[in-house]
Parts: structure tokens; sequence; C-alpha cells
């Protein structure tokens, strides 16, 4: 009886694993194999035929765009320390010395690509929190406009005082508030 699987050719079944791949561990498995271990390389260690492997890694790729800045710049780091280790390891098997200079041209080179996306990506992500604190900070101003012209209106009416001349003693009080918290350039 052939074994379809790692699992099932290390431990019959007759002796099962003491530790079963979860689908965690195989998506880090995956993970940690892209870029340097082939489709069937990763399916032989997973247990996955090359197929469910090649769609997890796909799956993968298409789960990066949701990952935080912080998960996108470690696995940049990763990748980075693996290129490192991988062009030491080439440049200690390499004699010509033309060919060592080469094998750390090509990880440093790569290095440099990947922290400039890096930058890249912080770059943008500090963009749009910025937008959306103009946003809200919009709003806010919007919320308090609202609120100070119903009370403007609650009080002229109670009180019988008029109406423009407490607006704009409110009015100038926000005004002079925005200029001291710098958001007068909303």
């Amino acid at each position: 009886m052939p074994a379809t699987t790692i699992q099932q050719y290390l431990y019959p079944p007759e002796d099962p694993p003491e530790t079963e791949l979860t689908p965690e561990r195989i998506d880090r498995i995956i993970w940690r194999g892209l870029g340097h271990k082939s489709v069937r390389q990763l399916a032989h260690e997973t247990g996955l035929t090359p197929e469910q492997v090649y769609s997890r890694k796909q799956e993968l790729f298409e789960a990066v765009d949701v990952l935080s800045l912080q998960e996108q710049q470690m696995k940049a780091m990763v990748s980075m320390q693996e290129l490192a280790e991988n062009a030491r390891e080439m440049a200690e098997n390499i004699m010509d010395e033309r060919n060592v200079a080469g094998a750390y041209n090509a990880a440093v080179n790569a290095q440099e690509k990947i922290l400039k996306q890096v930058r890249a990506l912080a770059k943008d992500d500090d963009s749009k929190v910025e937008q959306l604190n103009l946003l809200r900070q919009r709003e806010l101003l919007r919320l308090v406009d609202s609120v100070v012209r119903v009370s403007v209106e609650e009080i002229s009416n109670t009180y019988g005082l008029d109406p423009e001349e407490l607006l704009e003693v409110f009015q100038m009080n926000l005004i002079q508030e925005a200029r001291n918290s710098d958001l007068e350039r909303l």
C-alpha cells in the first residue's frame, strides 16, 4: 500500500504522529517557504498535493493586503534575513571571487528593494491615517457647529436674546479655540 502523504509514510496508521500538522502550521510552512522552495517541496513537507499548496499559496498572497503594516515589515525583514543567509551560504560555496561579489550584490540589491517597498508602505499608511484624522476633525467640527446652532436657537427663544449676536459669541470662541489647537486649516 503506497503512502500518499509524508505523515502516512513516517507514521503508519498503527503508529499515529504525536503532533499533527494543523492548518496554521501548514500555513506557516508554506509562508516560510515562499520564494525559496518549490510547490512540490512544500507539498512534500505539508502532506498536501501540489495543487493544494499552490491554491493555499495564492490565498496567502491575496491575504497580504489585510496584513498590518507591522506584519508586512516583519515579513520583509524575515525575507531579508533569509536572503542574507542564502547569499552567505552561496558565497562560501563559490570559489571565484567575481561570483562571490555577484552573490553579495544580488542579495544587497534585493534587500534595498524590500526596504524601499517597506518605506513606501509606511509613507502610504501615514498619509491614510492623516486623511482619516482630517475627516474625523471635520466631522467633529460639523457636530459642534450643529449643536451650537440648535443651542443658540433654544437660548434665544427662552431668554428673548438676538440669535445672531449669541451665535457670533459662540463663533468667536470657536474660532479662537481652533487657532489655539491648529484646527483653523480645516
